[in-house]
């Protein structure tokens, strides 16, 4: 109230009904993207989420410039206009420029064929030769990841997850938990940060290969909500988030 009282728009996409009696239902089907974008030409995204309980978190977040802004203008218009209009944007696309760019926004979406972001990963990791970094603060992946960096270990990759200690929400740390014994059998190496919670989504394959935004490495975030990510070829950027992760 305090915001539209000084003219501020707010728009809620996928209204909380705490009286609902499946609340579990509330967790999928969320905008769980974060993007911050001035005056269309600078941007912001990453795993920074805006709440007090968070200020002390270990995050990871990028100022973009570029053609890329364009991506991720469309990507909040989408969700914007999805407040109004619940299906009627997926009918139509608009072409996006700098498809050739070392910076793409990508997003995901619960959708059959929408899982763009999702679908990068999984080709960045089958084409990986050296090493894979992922950072993740909820680690419950989907039989598919899972297989995928199974098969990428045996193939004599480097494989390194940083995942926090203990976890914001204690079911679904338990939960990751269940997926050690298999990971590390495997020959994938996790690493657990004991300083503050980390929150960071990253990943960087073979130095050439990157992403950061919101995507957990979990079902939620896999296949049931929104997200996005941006996903970059560009060697430098590649070099920071690693040189972040190591």
């Amino acid at each position: 109230k305090e915001f539209a009282d000084l003219g501020i728009q707010i728009k809620f996409f996928n209204s909380v009904f705490p009286w609902h009696p499946n609340k579990e239902s509330l967790w999928y089907f969320r905008d769980h993207r974060r993007l911050l974008i001035i005056d269309r030409k600078i941007g912001f995204t990453g795993g920074i989420c805006i709440g007090e309980r968070m200020r002390s978190w270990r995050e990871s977040q990028v100022q973009i410039e570029g053609l890329v802004i364009s991506q991720m203008l469309e990507s909040f218009e989408v969700m914007w206009n999805r407040t109004f209009h619940k299906f009627t944007y997926y009918l139509k696309r608009k072409k996006i420029e700098g498809n050739n760019a070392d910076f793409k926004y990508f997003t995901n979406a619960p959708l059959p064929g929408k899982r763009y972001m999702y679908r990068e990963l999984i080709r960045a990791i089958k084409n990986a030769k050296h090493y894979i970094y992922l950072t993740t603060p909820y680690l419950l992946p989907d039989s598919r990841l899972l297989r995928n960096l199974k098969e990428a270990s045996a193939r004599g990759l480097e494989i390194r997850l940083l995942v926090p200690i203990k976890v914001d929400t204690v079911v679904v740390g338990i939960g990751g938990n269940t997926f050690f014994t298999d990971l590390l059998k495997s020959g994938i190496r996790i690493f657990r940060y004991n300083g503050a919670f980390i929150h960071a989504k990253t990943a960087v394959i073979d130095g050439k290969w990157s992403t950061i935004g919101s995507l957990n490495l979990d079902n939620l975030s896999l296949r049931y909500n929104f997200e996005g990510n941006i996903v970059s070829v560009n060697k430098r950027f590649a070099f920071e988030l690693e040189h972040q992760f190591l």
